[in-house]
């Protein structure tokens, strides 16, 4: 997954970072896709908590760290799932 980061992203995130993003993350937080033994594609979730007006503080979930390998970036499911499908 850190090849992967780095991959898409341009740098390779400092360990601290790395502690502070797991802090926010729950158990499973992650999600992967694999081709073969390579990670292809992968995201997070997050725990977060938001403000609304009136003070109330409820709990959200977050979407960070979403990076698929630039070979397969563009190819998706269209075509392959239906032949009909048109938003390739």
């Amino acid at each position: 997954m850190a090849l992967l980061g780095a991959t898409c992203f341009g740098v390779w995130r400092p360990d601290e970072a790395d502690e502070m993003w797991h802090t926010l993350m729950p158990a499973g937080g992650g999600v992967v896709a694999c081709e073969g033994p390579d990670i292809v594609g992968m995201s997070s979730f997050l725990d977060l908590r938001l403000t609304v007006p009136g003070g109330a503080v409820l709990p959200m979930a977050g979407v960070s760290w979403v990076a698929v390998a630039p070979r397969i970036g563009g190819v998706g499911c269209c075509g392959a799932c239906s032949p009909s499908c048109t938003l390739a």
